[in-house]
């Protein structure tokens, strides 16, 4: 074997190595990119409901202010608290 072709049979066997290991790593990382994006799916998930919970919550306070506000009994007492 002449010393040309010794070196590109190293040549090509370094390229043959680089090509496996980006296709190896390129196939890991699509598992760990799949694994990230189901656990920021369910953190997305846990935190909306978190959300949905705190507005509806919010929602009923805001509808018991309605409810004083909007009682007869309270603009009564604003009315001649206003006259006084």
């Amino acid at each position: 074997m002449s010393p040309f072709v010794f070196v590109l049979w190293i040549i090509f066997m370094c390229c043959a190595t680089a090509v496996t290991l980006a296709l190896l790593s390129g196939l890991g990382g699509r598992r760990r990119s799949q694994k990230a994006e189901a656990k920021l799916r369910a953190d997305w998930a846990q935190s909306t409901a978190a959300l949905r919970e705190e507005v509806n919550a919010l929602r009923a306070r805001v509808a018991t202010l309605e409810k004083i506000v909007t009682d007869p009994a309270a603009q009564l007492k604003t009315e001649i608290e206003r006259l006084r």
